[in-house]
């Protein structure tokens, strides 16, 4: 399940996004195995994606469930943005814990990523595993923030419910100008960005699909989705973003 509201009440800031299952798990009869869930408060607004490690049971189970705790933890960090988000990142963690129980951890592994933002706190992006931060403001071109180590092995994906530790998440915090947009998105279409294309990407979702109404916006997105350039690319596909206009 997935939660979001197409405009804030407050802040202007305006959260969308879509998970698609990908060719390969619809030929299996499998679901997705991505998730993304954003929330629009008075004081806030929050988005996060997460894709479940192919190779454990319940991974499905354990993205969605990533992408609620996040939900949760930034409900409750909001209220206190003086915090270290450091703590966040263990209220989530704790959230998550709980929520894929009865089920073992090590069964529900995911990748997460986050991206929160508050009048006080500015902007928070966090990540845990494979997967692309696109972040672009006023005036500057768009940069990835990348949340692998150029020497990380593609087969040691971190992740919740594999060993890792709290300094594995990769965070940032920021205080962008006014207009930005970050991007989050999950290996299946991170893993075949072409940097050159990082600024035609923000302003598609910016100027094209930020201003439809959200039925609108969902079917343009599911058909860019379901057309990914990338020739035989079989896996999910998850894009949400966050943007201050």
């Amino acid at each position: 399940m997935t939660t979001t509201k197409s405009t804030t009440e407050t802040l202007g800031v305006q959260v969308f996004g879509l998970a698609l299952r990908g060719p390969g798990h619809r030929l299996e009869g499998q679901p997705c195995q991505d998730a993304w869930r954003g929330v629009t408060l008075p004081d806030g607004a929050g988005v996060a994606v997460a894709d479940g490690l192919g190779s454990r049971p319940q991974s499905a189970h354990g993205a969605r469930q990533a992408t609620a705790a996040a939900h949760r933890a930034f409900r409750e960090w909001r209220r206190h943005p003086e915090v270290e988000p450091v703590w966040f990142l263990r209220l989530l963690e704790a959230h998550w814990r709980l929520a894929v129980a009865p089920f073992p951890p090590a069964e529900c592994s995911t990748t997460c990523l986050f991206a929160a933002w508050t009048a006080q706190a500015g902007l928070t992006v966090a990540a845990l595993g494979d997967g692309a931060i696109i972040f672009r403001e006023s005036g500057s071109p768009a940069r990835l923030l990348s949340t692998r180590p150029e020497k990380d092995a593609i087969n040691e994906t971190r992740a919740l419910g594999a060993e890792h530790r709290l300094n594995d998440w990769t965070i940032l915090q920021l205080r962008p100008t006014p207009p930005w947009v970050v991007i989050l998105a999950t290996d299946g279409i991170a893993d075949d960005l072409d940097s050159a294309r990082l600024d035609t990407i923000s302003d598609w979702l910016v100027n094209e699909v930020a201003p439809m109404p959200a039925s609108q916006r969902r079917a343009k997105l599911r058909a860019a989705l379901n057309t990914w350039p990338v020739p035989g690319h079989s896996d999910d596909k998850t894009i949400a973003a966050l943007l201050h206009p």
